[in-house]
């Protein structure tokens, strides 16, 4: 006669959580990044006067345990284009695209943990 009562299915379960790590959910943070910066590279404005365009200047970054998505040095004026100035209309790129994905963000970020409890 089997000793389980359903407990053991369940503490199994929990362990398993317990041991989604930093660098499951590291990795996990940097594809849904990479996912958002997919997503929002086609949302950005084209500038006509310079060479160099906010699109071609963002990327995912890793610092310690945090992901960040980010614009090189050169393409610092991405916030006054995107949340507006005293002379120019908001564009609001990265609320919307945000908005737009966010459902889908999650999404991976959940498959991503499951699959890798699962494993």
């Amino acid at each position: 006669m089997s000793n389980e009562n359903g407990f053991e299915s369940q503490v199994d379960q929990i362990n398993k959580l317990l041991d989604i790590n930093k660098t499951v959910t590291l990795a996990v943070r940097k594809k849904a990044a990479e996912y958002f910066v997919s997503k929002l590279k086609p949302n950005i404005p084209v500038s006509k006067r310079n060479s160099k365009h906010m699109n071609a200047a963002l990327d995912v970054r890793i610092e310690g345990d945090e992901v960040k998505v980010y614009f090189e040095d050169y393409a610092f004026y991405w916030r006054f284009v995107d949340k507006g100035t005293s002379k120019q209309r908001a564009q609001n790129f990265v609320t919307r695209t945000m908005t737009a994905e966010e459902q889908k963000i999650k999404e991976i970020m959940i498959n991503e943990i499951v699959e890798k409890m699962e494993a």
